[in-house]
């Protein structure tokens, strides 16, 4: 905890340092992760104008961060996290995104005034696997993560985020793979012709689904290929679901019986009006991460404190140190503290806000 404050501090003085000791504005700064093993900023920080297409895209503000997030973690498979920092996304702009009436850009409809749409056209049939079905919307947005190396940028990450839920219909993963592999082709073939786009670029492209089951759950990554040395993509193992619920008992009930255990135990703490509910996130059939969402309705500022110790102790309930744990507690729609567990750690670390 103290050295992500440090830290932190740290780019607070870089940021707001006086007019002597500042940096110049104009001059790339690379910036330390908070945690170890993350990617650094590079600063200043330049916005993609694309920001506000994902913002209008996006299902919810948890699903637009989980896709950006979960892109750096994956591209730490082909991106030095030592010898690189990331940038918002340059090349693949608003304009070139552009499907605010479906006619323009790549999220929008193919057609003869529009020949780099990659949704079908209008009256086209789609076969989803599970029938046929017409003319579906199904690229819902792409994201993209520039990484530098001596100021200049190396690599390219991006999420092709796709929509198998069309109407009653649900595209099979199979169709909804051939789809995402030949959309993928084609906006690399655009990336590339970006103007100031550098050549021999690493291009690393994953395909991401939206949860089509259960809006309260992030969709998830599905596939991913590296342009750079593979031909083709290769599956991702992953999903999101809630605890308790019989999903989370077929994948892992020690974690659930565990999970059930500290509600119970928060219960008989405050018998009245205590929620607790979690999100968890399978890679590989395995329990990387829990989010756990608590609310309270406490009464006092003394009875929220005592409950919040409370909770950080019964975290020592989980005994696997396989995932990580966060754990956001709320009063009365207030944030009252935010705890959390690395992954391979055992310290649970805390943030009062009261």
């Amino acid at each position: 905890m103290k050295q992500k404050i440090c830290m932190l501090m740290g780019t607070l003085l870089l940021l707001g340092g006086c007019k002597n000791g500042a940096p110049d504005p104009t001059q790339m700064v690379e910036t330390q992760s908070t945690v170890s093993g993350d990617y650094g900023a590079a600063l200043p920080f330049r916005s993609s104008d694309a920001r506000q297409k994902h913002l209008v895209m996006a299902r919810s503000l948890e699903d637009s961060m989980y896709i950006s997030t979960g892109l750096l973690d994956l591209s730490k498979k082909h991106v030095s996290v030592s010898d690189h920092v990331f940038q918002e996304g340059q090349f693949l702009d608003y304009d070139i995104l552009d499907a605010s009436d479906l006619t323009t850009g790549l999220l929008g409809r193919r057609s003869d005034n529009n020949p780099i749409g990659l949704n079908p056209a209008l009256n086209t049939q789609f076969d989803s696997g599970n029938g046929m079905i017409t003319a579906p919307l199904i690229l819902h947005d792409i994201y993209e993560i520039d990484f530098l190396k001596a100021q200049e940028v190396k690599a390219v990450s991006l999420a092709v985020v796709l929509n198998p839920k069309q109407g009653s219909v649900t595209i099979r993963d199979d169709k909804l793979l051939e789809y995402g592999s030949t959309a993928a082709d084609e906006i690399v073939e655009t990336l590339q012709s970006r103007e100031g786009f550098p050549e021999g670029t690493m291009i690393y492209v994953t395909l991401y689904k939206s949860s089509a089951s259960d809006d309260a759950l992030p969709g998830a990554f599905f596939a991913e290929r590296n342009y750079n040395s593979s031909d083709r993509f290769s599956m991702i193992d992953q999903q999101w679901v809630m605890f308790p619920g019989s999903t989370a008992s077929a994948l892992d009930n020690v974690t659930l019986q565990q999970f059930n255990s500290i509600a119970d135990a928060i219960h008989n703490f405050l018998v009245e009006d205590v929620d607790m509910i979690g999100k968890g996130r399978f890679d590989d059939g395995l329990l990387t991460e829990l989010r756990i969402t608590i609310n309270m309705r406490a009464k006092t500022g003394s009875e929220a404190t005592a409950l919040t110790q409370y909770i950080k102790t019964l975290l020592n309930n989980f005994t696997s140190f396989e995932f990580r744990i966060r754990v956001e507690i709320k009063c009365n729609g207030e944030n009252v503290a935010l705890m959390e567990r690395e992954r391979g750690d055992s310290d649970v670390n805390v943030i009062m806000f009261i």
